[in-house]
């Protein structure tokens, strides 16, 4: 995994710990991360999907983005579906419960999903 960041960062919400403490250090460097843009280069099952959507909760949990200010992007739109299903999965399993229907999530064309979360709340 490429990280594309020389920003480092190491706060985790006490919420996502367990999450944490599971992840590889190069996926934990990507969660941890909160200074900034971040670019994340790797192959197929390695993880991506997991790192920025706990990235995108850890980041909220802290108090440090508002959903309308993240934008998670992938390259095809079935993967940007499955990034949308775990963020919806990871509020509801640390009891998340602001509304996150203002966070894009798409292709790396940066073009939201057709069926964004409407009204999404835990």
């Amino acid at each position: 995994m490429t990280i594309a960041s020389s920003l480092p960062a190491d706060e985790i919400a006490s919420l996502l710990e367990a999450d944490f403490l599971e992840l590889n250090p190069e996926q934990r460097k990507v969660v941890v991360h909160d200074r900034g843009p971040l670019l994340v280069i790797a192959g197929p099952g390695s993880g991506k999907t997991r790192c920025l959507t706990l990235r995108a909760m850890n980041l909220l949990l802290l108090g440090k983005a508002i959903p309308s200010e993240l934008v998670l992007c992938t390259y095809t739109e079935k993967a940007a579906y499955e990034m949308q299903d775990r963020v919806y999965e990871i509020a509801k399993s640390v009891g998340y419960n602001k509304d996150i229907a203002q966070m894009q999530i798409g292709t790396r064309s940066l073009s939201p999903l057709r069926k964004p979360l409407k009204g999404f709340q835990v």
